[in-house]
């Protein structure tokens, strides 16, 4: 494996470990603000995740574009 790809898994899962950080944080702001919440944290967590995965997309095609060079 060359270091561009250790470079990008390396990023992603530090990305997915921000979206998990932000899904479990976001989550407990929910309970407390509202009481309670019908949303299960396994649901939250999988459209935090899938959101953030949705955002990351444009990141990573800049980034193989700018190592593939001119």
């Amino acid at each position: 494996m060359n270091s561009f790809t250790k470079q990008q898994l390396r990023d992603a899962a530090i990305y997915c470990l921000k979206a998990l950080i932000f899904a479990v944080g976001s989550y407990l702001l929910i309970l407390v603000i509202y009481g309670g919440s019908r949303l299960s944290f396994l649901a939250w967590s999988g459209v935090v995740l899938l959101v953030f995965t949705i955002a990351y997309i444009p990141y990573l095609v800049r980034s193989i574009r700018e190592n593939r060079g001119p």
